[in-house]
C-alpha cells in the first residue's frame, strides 16, 4: 500500500486563530475544515468571522474538544490528524478497487520534479504543451527549472497545490484537460480563438469590459480584465481563463442577470443593504442611504476590504460581501476600533499601544480619539501597515504579535522599554554618540537624539528611531573602528607622544607628562577635540580624526591676514577671549572656529566703537579690541575657577541643596564678572560633571594662569567664612589673594569671619599658580543655608571673591 503524504500547510505554531483575526492561515483552516466535513464557504478568505467561528465549534463538539471556537494548538493537531485518516482510507479504497501493484510501480517510475530524468517528462512537457503552458528549448527528458515553473503555472490554473511536482493529482488533471480541450485551447494571453469572443462578452456582462472591439484575440487588456474578475471573485489572479475561472464566470453571468456586480455607476436595491452594512461595521458612507452606488461609496469599500486584507478593488464582489457579512455579525459586539469608538476594548488598545512604545497622552479612558488615531497611524507606519489609524484586524493581530514575542520588534524608538536598548545605548557609544546618564533599558529622548545625530552623521534617513538599516551601520562602524590599527585607551608608542603633542599644538592639551601611554585622559582630550571638529566622540584615532587633526596642524602655520565667518584657526580663540573681556562674549565653548555666533558679536562690537560693522576682524577692528582690553582692569590675566565636587560627587548635602550646585552657581556668576572685567576665564567644569582632583590644578599649570580659584561650601555644623591657601608653591602671592578674598567676600556677604588659613588640600598643594581655596558658607546650618538658598547671596559671593581678585592685581 503506498501512502500520500499530506499537502496541508501547517499552521504557524504557537499562533492562536481566532474571531476578528485576518492571517493567511485562516484560508488553510477553512479549506481543512471543509476537507474534514464542516464547509464554511467556497471562497475561503483570511478573515476568521463568525461563520469559521461557528463551524469550528460544530467540529470541537464532534471530536470531543472544548467548543470555544478557537484554533488553538489541540484543534489544529486534531483537524490535521482526521484530515490525514481520511486520506489514508481513499488510498486503500482505490488499490483495493484496482489491484494494481503500486509499490512496483514507484520503484521503476520516479516522481516527476526539479532535478529528475526519465523519458516520461518528455511526454509531461508534450502534454503541458497541449494544455497551453509551453516549456521553453527542446522537448528532453530532464525536468528542470522552467519544467518546475510551467507545472506550477498549470496547478494554480487548475486550483491544485502549486508545488511543482507532477504527481498523481497533477497529471490525471493534466491528462483531464487535454481531453475536455479538444478543439479548443486554454484560454490565455497569445491565444487566438472564437471563444475569447464569448468571453469578451461574459466579462462586459459581469461589469468587466475589455476595451476596444470585441475581437477572437486575447491580450494584455483582457489578460487585465480576467484578473480583476478572479481577484473580485477570490480567484487566483492568473490572468488565465481556465476552468474554475470559467465556471465562476458562468456562475456570474447566472447570478448577475437578478443582481449585477455592485460597482461604482450600479443602481440597485442591492446598493442601499450594503451601505447599511457598511455603516454597522464603521464605514459610513455620506449622505441619504440611496440604492446608487457613486465614488463616495466605493471609497468606503475601498476602505473596508484594506482593512480586512481583501483585494482593494473597490468592488464589492461575493468575497467582500462574504467577509462584510460576517465583520457585521462580529461587530455586534465588539466593534472596529477607529476615531469616535467608545467600548472598553480601546483601554487594552492603548495599553498595549504603550507597551510598544505608542503611548497615548492623557488618561487610558474607553475613548478612541484623535491620539489615539495618531498612535495607531505612527505604529503602522513603523511596522510596514496601510496607515489609516484604524485599528483592524491586521493591526491588531501585529500587536499581539509583538507583545507575544518582544523580539520581533522591527525598531527600536523612544518610549520603548526593551533590553536591546541597552545593546545600543552601548554601541552608539563605542561609535561616538553616548546617551548621557545610566545605561537603563529605557528608549527616551536623550536617546532619540543620539540616533538622530548618529543617522545625519551617516547620512541615514533621520527618524530617531534605531531600525534595521541604523542597527546596521552603527555595528559597522563599531567593526571598523575595532578592526584597524587606531589609537586608544591602552595602545603605547611613540605615535601617541606625538598624538598628544598635536593635540596640544591644536588647543587640546592632555594634562601630565607626554608618555608613550595613551590613557583616560588622553581619550577624554581627543573627544573633546572631535566634539570641537563635530565628529564622532569615538576617543579612537579614527581616519575623520586624523585628517581634521592634520587640517588644524596645516591651518596653524598660515595665520590669515582676517578673521572671518567660516575661517577655523587657532587665532580665533584668542579672539574670543578677548571679545568676552571687551563684553561680547561668544556663547559656547572657546573653538577655534569662527562661526556665526562669533560674526554677530564681532559686528555688535564694530557698531558700538564706530566701526563699519561687516562682521570682518581685520586690522582695523583688531586695533581697537586691544584698546578696548587694554582700558579693562584684568586684561591680560587668565584666571582659573574650579567648581568644587560634582557630578558622581555632590559634596555636602543639607537641608534639600547640594554643594556641587551651588559651588557651580556661584562660580558661573564670579566667571561673568571676571570676563567683563577682561580676563580670560577658564572653567574646571561648566555643568553637574566628574573631575578628578587630580586633575583641576593641572589645568592652571598647564595655562600658567595668574590665579586658581577653588570654590566651596563648608560642613561640620559651624557658621561663618574661610579661605585657605598652601605654601607649596607661590606661597606669598598665595596668601595675599586668600586674605584679599577673604576680606572682601566678609565684606559683602556679612558673615562670620574664620580668617584665612593654611591648609595641604591637594588641587591646592599642585597648583604651581597663586591659589585659593574659598569656604563660602556652612551648608548644614540652618541660618547660612537660608542665606546660600538666595539668588542675592549667591551674587554676592561672587561680587566679593571677584573684588578680592581685583585687589590681587592692583
Amino acid at each position: 500500500m503506498v501512502i500520500l503524504l499530506s499537502s496541508h500547510i501547517t499552521h504557524a505554531q504557537n499562533l492562536e486563530l481566532s474571531v476578528g483575526m485576518t492571517d493567511e492561515s485562516v484560508i488553510q483552516l477553512k479549506i481543512d475544515l471543509d476537507q474534514a466535513g464542516f464547509k464554511v464557504s467556497d471562497n475561503p478568505t483570511s478573515y476568521f468571522g463568525s461563520v469559521t467561528e461557528q463551524k469550528l465549534k460544530e467540529f470541537q463538539e464532534a471530536n470531543g474538544l472544548l467548543a470555544d471556537g478557537i484554533a488553538n494548538e489541540e484543534t489544529l493537531a486534531k483537524l490535521l490528524e482526521i484530515i490525514a485518516a481520511n486520506e489514508v482510507e481513499s488510498e486503500v479504497e482505490v488499490e483495493v478497487e484496482t489491484n494494481e501493484p503500486t509499490s512496483v510501480v514507484a520503484a521503476t517510475t520516479p516522481v516527476l520534479q526539479n532535478g529528475v530524468r526519465h523519458r516520461d517528462v518528455v511526454d509531461l512537457k508534450i502534454n503541458l504543451e497541449k494544455a497551453g503552458f509551453q516549456v521553453p528549448g527542446n522537448t528532453t527528458d530532464f525536468f528542470g527549472p522552467q519544467t518546475e515553473a510551467r507545472v506550477k503555472e498549470f496547478q494554480r490554473a487548475f486550483g491544485l497545490t502549486a508545488d511543482g511536482v507532477a504527481g498523481p493529482a497533477t497529471l490525471s488533471k493534466l491528462n483531464e484537460v487535454i481531453s475536455s480541450l479538444g478543439t479548443v485551447p486554454l484560454l490565455r494571453n497569445g491565444v487566438r480563438h472564437p471563444a475569447v469572443i464569448e468571453l469578451k462578452i461574459n466579462l462586459e456582462k459581469v461589469g468587466f469590459q475589455v476595451p476596444g472591439n470585441t475581437t477572437d484575440f486575447f491580450g494584455s487588456q483582457t489578460e487585465a480584465k480576467v484578473k480583476e474578475f478572479q481577484r473580485a471573485y477570490g480567484l487566483t489572479a492568473d490572468g488565465v481563463a481556465g476552468p474554475a475561472t470559467l465556471n465562476k464566470l458562468d456562475e456570474a453571468v447566472s447570478t448577475l442577470a437578478i443582481t449585477p456586480l455592485l460597482r461604482n455607476g450600479v443602481r440597485h436595491p442591492a446598493v442601499i443593504e450594503l451601505k447599511i452594512n457598511l455603516e454597522k461595521v464603521g464605514f459610513q458612507v455620506p449622505g441619504n442611504t440611496t440604492d446608487f452606488f457613486g465614488s463616495q461609496t466605493e471609497t468606503q469599500v475601498r476602505a473596508f476590504q484594506r482593512v480586512y486584507g481583501l483585494t482593494v478593488d473597490g468592488i464589492a464582489g461575493p468575497l467582500t460581501l462574504q467577509t462584510l457579512d460576517e465583520v457585521v455579525v462580529t461587530s455586534a459586539n465588539a466593534p472596529l476600533l477607529r476615531n469616535g469608538v467608545r467600548h472598553p476594548s480601546v483601554i487594552t488598545l492603548k495599553v498595549n499601544l504603550s507597551r510598544l512604545g505608542f503611548t497615548v497622552p492623557g488618561n487610558t479612558t474607553d475613548f478612541f480619539g484623535a491620539q489615539t488615531e495618531t498612535m495607531v497611524r505612527s505604529f503602522q507606519r513603523t511596522h510596514g501597515l496601510t496607515a489609516d489609524g484604524i485599528a483592524g484586524p491586521q493591526t491588531l493581530a501585529k500587536i499581539q504579535e509583538l507583545i507575544a514575542n518582544p523580539n520581533s520588534l522591527s525598531a527600536l524608538r523612544n518610549g520603548v522599554y526593551h533590553p536591546d536598548v541597552v545593546t545600543l545605548k552601548i554601541n552608539l557609544a563605542k561609535a561616538g554618540f553616548p546617551v548621557p546618564g545610566s545605561t537603563t533599558d529605557f528608549f527616551g529622548s536623550q536617546t532619540e537624539a543620539q540616533v538622530r545625530a548618529f543617522q545625519r552623521y551617516h547620512r541615514l534617513s533621520v527618524d530617531g528611531m534605531a531600525g534595521p538599516q541604523t542597527l546596521s551601520k552603527i555595528n559597522e562602524v563599531i567593526t571598523s573602528l575595532n578592526n584597524r590599527n587606531f589609537l586608544r585607551v591602552g595602545s603605547s608608542s611613540e605615535a601617541v607622544m606625538i598624538l598628544k603633542i598635536d593635540l596640544g599644538k591644536v588647543g587640546f592639551p592632555v594634562p601630565g607628562n607626554t608618555t608613550a601611554f595613551f590613557g583616560v585622559q588622553t581619550e577624554t582630550v581627543l573627544k573633546n577635540f572631535q566634539r570641537s571638529q563635530g565628529l564622532p566622540m569615538t576617543g579612537v584615532t579614527d581616519t575623520d580624526t586624523m585628517k581634521r587633526l592634520e587640517d588644524r596642524l596645516k591651518a596653524l602655520n598660515r595665520p590669515p591676514t582676517v578673521l572671518k565667518l567660516g575661517l577655523s584657526h587657532s587665532s580665533v580663540v584668542q579672539l574670543k577671549r578677548d571679545l568676552a573681556s571687551a563684553g561680547f562674549p561668544v556663547p559656547g565653548n572657546g573653538t577655534t572656529y569662527f562661526g556665526s555666533q562669533t560674526e554677530t558679536q564681532v559686528k555688535a562690537f564694530q557698531r558700538r566703537h564706530g566701526l563699519t560693522a561687516d562682521g570682518v576682524v581685520g586690522p582695523l577692528t583688531q586695533a581697537k579690541l586691544q584698546e578696548v582690553i587694554s582700558r579693562l582692569p584684568l586684561a591680560g590675566r587668565v584666571i582659573v575657577v574650579d567648581a568644587g565636587h560634582g557630578g558622581s560627587d555632590p559634596g555636602a548635602v543639607a537641608f534639600g541643596i547640594r554643594e556641587s550646585d551651588i559651588a557651580l552657581d556661584i562660580s558661573r556668576r564670579l566667571e561673568r564678572k571676571l570676563t567683563a572685567a577682561g580676563a580670560t576665564v577658564v572653567m574646571t567644569r561648566t555643568a553637574d560633571t566628574t573631575v578628578a582632583l587630580n586633575q583641576r590644578a593641572p589645568i592652571a599649570n598647564n595655562l600658567r594662569a595668574d590665579a586658581f580659584i577653588s570654590v566651596h561650601l563648608n560642613a561640620g555644623g559651624g557658621t561663618g567664612t574661610e579661605t585657605f591657601w598652601d605654601r607649596t608653591h607661590a606661597s606669598a602671592d598665595s596668601q595675599r589673594l586668600a586674605t584679599n578674598i577673604q576680606t572682601n567676600l566678609v565684606s559683602q556677604i556679612k558673615l562670620r569671619d574664620r580668617g584665612v588659613k593654611h591648609a595641604n588640600f591637594l588641587v591646592l598643594r599642585e597648583s604651581r599658580v597663586p591659589s585659593a581655596l574659598v569656604e563660602v558658607a556652612f551648608m548644614d546650618t540652618r541660618s547660612d543655608s537660608d542665606k546660600i538658598k538666595t539668588a542675592s547671596f549667591r551674587e554676592s559671593a561672587a561680587e566679593g571673591i571677584y573684588r578680592g581678585i581685583l585687589a590681587q592685581f592692583r
